[in-house]
């Protein structure tokens, strides 16, 4: 399962996790299979709560970015759709301008964006053609609610967690309003099994700049 998670990370253009994510787990986001490219790395935080020093800001092989969001919503905690759906209280002006400016001093790129959408359409800008989002379940969650997924993978293990495990997606849907996955591709591996799928509503784009 980790090779075929590594393999996915090879094969897309970039790979983006949020800010959370980097936080619980401060993973690299690298590519760990031999003769296969790294691709870029992303890290959606809109308030900026990730170090500078954090571990994906390592390698120099291929670029990262953080995602952020303009400076006026940042101090909005209620404007909907935004760049990263954590809840914790902004930083000053000045804060937040000071850590723009050591993430710029590592060689991370900023992208400022007013809303998940935008920051897609600036992300093709950058010749990103393909974007994996590998977690955590509320990013995934809010790219699902805007309607940005295009297909889904899921690896699952042999291990029952519970009802008290990390939810796969941070947001929850009407049955009636529910995407509607079609399957195209599964299979088993060293106990464990994927399953990926399109979702069948024409509107669930990932790449489309103006659908």
């Amino acid at each position: 399962a980790r090779r075929f998670g590594h393999a996915w990370r090879a094969r897309c253009g970039a790979v983006a996790v949020g800010s959370g994510t980097i936080l619980a787990d401060d993973s690299e986001l690298s590519c760990r299979l031999d003769g296969m490219a790294e691709s870029a790395r992303l890290v959606f935080d809109r308030r900026l709560r990730v170090p500078p020093d954090a571990r994906v800001f390592n390698h120099g092989s291929s670029p990262s970015f953080v995602i952020t969001a303009t400076d006026s919503i940042a101090s909005d905690s209620a404007t909907p759709d935004s760049v990263s759906p954590d809840s914790v209280s902004p930083d000053s002006d000045a804060e937040r301008h000071d850590k723009l400016s050591q993430l710029r001093a590592r060689g991370v790129q900023i992208v400022q964006a007013e809303s998940l959408r935008h920051a897609l359409e600036q992300l093709v800008e950058h010749d990103m053609t393909s974007l994996l989002i590998e977690g955590g379940g509320v990013l995934g969650g809010a790219m699902m609610a805007a309607g940005l997924v295009d297909y889904w993978l899921v690896l699952t293990a042999p291990t029952v967690l519970g009802h008290e495990a990390v939810p796969a997606l941070g947001v929850r849907f009407a049955e009636s309003t529910a995407p509607a996955l079609r399957l195209l591709d599964s299979g088993c591996f060293g106990g464990g099994c994927f399953g990926g799928g399109r979702f069948e509503k024409d509107t669930w784009r990932l790449y489309a700049v103006n659908p």
